[in-house]
């Protein structure tokens, strides 16, 4: 490791957390504070760290949790994790990922030994977790989509366009992440032969860590980033800048991915990944329209999940159309004109047939 690492210490206890943070501090070393699982992984997705030191005895499950999170995340996969603390699942924590284990907090030569440990410690993960990717529900969203294997269609094929339009991108993706591949529903630019098999396996999956991690994910370079450097999309589908957002399913499951993909490489801005999320939300209301077609509701649950779907692409479709303003072309505004009118009158067909249903009933 550099001397100079920024480290992230998830510690409920103030005591240890301080004994923890002084160590750091005498090796020049920087720290942040997470005391629960949420702030820990809201920390090191804002500003991914060096090092992580993780309580082992974190209520309620929370160093396990974050272990996870982090390894789910691609730019935390090979993160060095070190445990601290004599509670809690020690082994178990080793084998899902943590590198070391320090007994005492207060033991600062054996803190700074951990920590020092050089990155290389830690296995550059092929593939994202194959517990969340197989994932049983989530595999069982994905088939009750119905999309798997089936031909583009208009509906996707307008977002993919718009990516590629809106971030100025040769490449955009609209991907469905399967057990051991991944589906392009729709896609622009993608090279031969995949372009027309239409999926590629995980080997070249970057969408695979947005489904993995369920956050957007930022690339400016692949080939000098530590996991994704790895991957065979380099090689291959020629990408070097990536930026990609979850498509969610009306089940709350990450199914896929919409991206933009760059052959050069790119700093992504906030206005960016703003774009690419609003185009998701109109994804996510066209996959829920598809699975409500195939599989008609059986709860007012299911109904409120697709409501809000089609709101929410409303919503996305009226912020691209303010935050893009003048440079969008009259075909561009045509296209998500049309996409506003298309949801909404999703909205108004739902409505009358649950008046109808009341009616019935």
């Amino acid at each position: 490791m550099a001397d100079s690492l920024k480290i992230l210490i998830v510690e409920h206890e103030p005591a240890a957390a301080s004994a923890i943070a002084a160590a750091c501090a005498g090796r020049g070393w920087v720290s942040a504070l997470a005391t629960d699982v949420v702030a820990a992984i809201v920390a090191a997705r804002k500003s991914p760290p060096d090092a992580v030191v993780i309580d082992a005895g974190l209520p309620a499950g929370g160093a396990m949790i974050t272990l996870k999170r982090l390894r789910a995340t691609v730019d935390t996969a090979v993160t060095p994790i070190v445990l601290v603390g004599r509670e809690g699942p020690v082994e178990a924590l080793l084998a899902a990922g943590a590198q070391a284990h320090v007994a005492d907090p207060s033991d600062a030569a054996a803190l700074q030994a951990a920590l020092g440990r050089p990155e290389e410690a830690v296995p550059v993960p092929v593939e994202a977790p194959a517990e969340i990717v197989r994932n049983p529900m989530r595999m069982a969203a994905l088939k009750a989509s119905g999309l798997l294997d089936t031909a583009p269609e208009d509906s996707f094929d307008r977002l993919t366009l718009l990516v590629s339009r809106l971030l100025g991108t040769p490449t955009a993706l609209l991907s469905l992440l399967d057990r051991d591949r991944q589906f392009f529903k729709s896609a622009v630019g993608l090279p031969e032969p995949w372009a027309s098999a239409r999926q590629t396996p995980l080997s070249h999956s970057f969408c695979q860590w947005v489904v993995s991690g369920r956050d957007p994910v930022r690339v400016t370079d692949a080939r000098e980033h530590k996991v994704l450097r790895h991957n065979e999309a380099l090689r291959d589908l020629g990408v070097v800048a990536y930026a990609g957002v979850p498509v969610i399913s009306m089940q709350g499951e990450a199914l896929g991915s919409l991206c933009a993909i760059d052959g050069q490489p790119r700093t992504w801005t906030q206005d960016d990944e703003a774009t690419l999320n609003d185009l998701a939300r109109l994804a996510e209301a066209y996959i829920a329209h598809a699975t409500l077609v195939r599989q008609p509701p059986q709860a007012t649950e299911e109904l409120d999940h697709y409501v809000e779907a089609c709101g929410s692409a409303i919503t996305g479709a009226v912020d691209i159309l303010r935050r893009h303003g003048g440079k969008l072309g009259g075909d561009e505004r045509e296209v998500l004109h049309g996409l506003i009118e298309e949801h909404a009158g999703h909205l108004v067909q739902l409505n009358r047939l649950i008046q109808v249903s009341k009616a019935i009933g």
